[in-house]
């Protein structure tokens, strides 16, 4: 059970230094700008989805077992959902009536 959600998403996450590359092939080759940022270790397990959520939706059921049975739309609402109970801006805009093509 996660009894302190700050201090497990800090301990969850690692910092990744922002940097250039060359993207593409040829002529199609570009220059891209990363800033840097923090990235989970591992997976969303299904123990932070359901503190962030209240809600269990995975088949495959575990605590350490990673959240499955989710969609983008459900992925980005937990994203924006973390950042709320950690007094964080939500991140991410997305409209829900208009299908992703991705």
């Amino acid at each position: 059970m996660i009894t302190d959600l700050r201090q497990y998403i800090e301990d969850l996450m690692i910092p990744i230094e922002g940097g250039r590359f060359k993207m593409g092939e040829g002529r199609e080759k570009h220059q891209v700008i990363l800033d840097s940022f923090l990235m989970a270790k591992y997976p969303v397990t299904q123990e932070l989805y359901q503190a962030v959520t209240g809600k269990n939706p995975s088949y495959f059921k575990g605590e350490n077992h990673p959240a499955e049975q989710v969609s983008w739309y459900d992925t980005v609402d937990v994203c924006n959902m973390l950042s709320t109970r950690l007094k964080l801006e939500p991140y991410y805009t997305i409209d829900k009536a208009t299908k992703d093509l991705n």
